[in-house]
């Protein structure tokens, strides 16, 4: 709702590549690039927690140039990697095309943007998780117009938390034949 830009293309593609006849079905995702971008865009700004689950080292190490001795504690901050000023290009801005471009996976080599952990520490439902988000969005997006009940309010997230200050309200209005809700 802060993006209705975003929110239109993605209405767009979903009627694109499923039309008007039928949801949107797990096939459908492979061809949805536009919400798959958005769905990035929204883990790189927004993940799910500030930091991943400690890791340990098992084994001395060098990491960027620095000495990490065998059991050290490492904590991964998602929220700092996702708006890193030498990474991304205006960094606090939602901007969703970035992925269109250039193509960065949710388990990036280069970490770029980690929302699931990596490596042999990652998520083992990574996959299911991603795949329930983006059809859970284009569901949404497909079915409802969505109005805020407060349409100026600033949506800012609580200090330290990843959640909302105030709680985002919103009205959904039908957009499909009665017969898609039954």
């Amino acid at each position: 709702m802060r993006h209705p830009d975003a929110m239109t293309k993605v209405r767009d593609e979903i009627e694109r590549v499923v039309g008007v006849d039928r949801l949107v079905d797990e096939k459908d995702l492979p061809s949805l690039h536009y919400l798959k971008a958005v769905v990035k865009e929204i883990f790189r700004l927004h993940p799910v927690g500030a930091f991943l689950i400690p890791h340990v080292s098992l084994e001395d190490t060098y990491v960027g140039g620095y000495f990490v001795p065998k059991g050290t504690r490492a904590l991964i901050n998602t929220y700092s990697l996702g708006r890193n000023p030498k990474v991304w290009e205006r960094p606090d801005e939602f901007v969703p095309e970035r992925f269109m471009a250039e193509s960065v996976e949710l388990n990036d080599p280069e970490f770029r943007i980690v929302p699931f952990g990596a490596g042999r520490r990652g998520c083992p439902g990574a996959t299911l998780g991603t795949s329930m988000v983006l059809l859970g969005l284009a569901t949404l997006i497909q079915c409802f117009e969505w109005t805020p009940v407060r349409p100026n309010e600033e949506l800012k997230e609580a200090y330290g938390l990843m959640v909302l200050e105030n709680p985002l309200q919103a009205y959904a209005s039908p957009r499909l034949p009665s017969h898609f809700y039954h």
